[in-house]
């Protein structure tokens, strides 16, 4: 396997931060994002002082609050002018009593202005801000994000696994990972690499979860992969009614399904009425569990789409 898959879009990363860019990288699940953003910090050492957080879809914001300020102190440690400038805005600001994010969003513009005045530039990486879940609509989200981007010395990256609808005020130039080819990963890949990177279907997360299986057949290190995720994957179905069950089985199977609702799909699948099937499926997608692009609904998660699949056929 090749060291660095994504040497091209590391560069153009590279030269976009150098460029003073601010930047909106959309990567689906598993297409090496965060590996590509590790990559990316040590790119900037000397640089950039990278801020650098995973937002999870299960933060609170005390827990998110800690975090920010962790990541900032971590680094003032170092660098005595941001420890100075980061002390005074804590004398300026009612840290200790923050208590949701309306708040944190009016303390931005003061941060940012007290870090103009470090003699440094900065890059705030978001990880994962489709799972913002923090009661604040995205949009004012991503407006607070421009009272950072607003600094002559800030800039500010976004990763998501969907599009965003940036507003006007936070400019961000767009990146987009798409899938690998078997050739970006490998010289010259083997048979055994095809049928790993087929099942994977690109995914690079999983690819490496199977490699780490060690198995000399593609079938061995699949069925092995997937019996291993089995008593934890079938917690799940305990979540479920059993049509949405049925229901996520079946967009599983397809892999992806433009109409849901179709005759032929709810007769394929033994699904019932196109009414109660509208309301599995809005379970479904509360869940994340399963996801809709433009074209269809699919399930999130490859390694899960796998496993329904393998299911099935026992």
């Amino acid at each position: 396997m090749k060291t660095l898959i994504r040497a091209k879009k590391l560069e153009e990363l590279y030269d976009a931060i150098m460029n003073r860019k601010n930047l909106h990288l959309e990567a689906p699940l598993g297409f090496g994002a965060s590996f590509l953003l590790s990559r990316l910090e040590e790119r900037l050492v000397n640089r950039r002082i990278c801020f650098r957080y995973a937002i999870t879809n299960s933060q609170k914001f005390s827990s998110f609050k800690n975090a920010f300020f962790a990541e900032l102190e971590k680094h003032a440690q170092e660098k005595p002018n941001l420890s100075f400038q980061l002390n005074r805005f804590y004398q300026e600001t009612a840290y200790v009593t923050m208590q949701n994010f309306a708040d944190f969003h009016e303390c931005l513009k003061l941060l940012a202005d007290h870090l103009q005045q470090v003699g440094l530039d900065f890059l705030f990486i978001f990880e994962h801000i489709e799972d913002w879940n923090l009661d604040l609509q995205e949009k004012a989200m991503l407006e607070a994000f421009s009272h950072l981007a607003e600094a002559r010395n800030i800039q500010v990256l976004l990763n998501s696994d969907a599009s965003l609808k940036i507003p006007s005020k936070l400019k961000l130039e767009k990146h987009t990972l798409t899938k690998a080819s078997a050739e970006d990963i490998w010289e010259n890949p083997s048979a055994i690499e095809h049928e790993l990177y087929e099942f994977s279907q690109g995914n690079l997360q999983l690819l490496n979860a199977l490699l780490a299986k060690n198995q000399e057949k593609a079938a061995d290190a699949i069925v092995n992969l997937l019996k291993e995720v089995h008593p934890l994957f079938k917690l799940f179905q305990h979540r479920f009614t059993a049509l949405q069950w049925r229901l996520l089985q079946a967009i599983a199977i397809e892999e992806r399904v433009e109409q849901p609702h179709a005759f032929a799909f709810l007769v394929k699948y033994n699904l019932g009425a196109a009414s109660s099937i509208e309301r599995a499926l809005q379970n479904l997608l509360s869940t994340k569990l399963i996801q809709r692009d433009e074209q269809a609904y699919f399930v999130h998660d490859q390694l899960f789409m796998r496993w329904l699949q393998w299911l099935a056929k026992q």
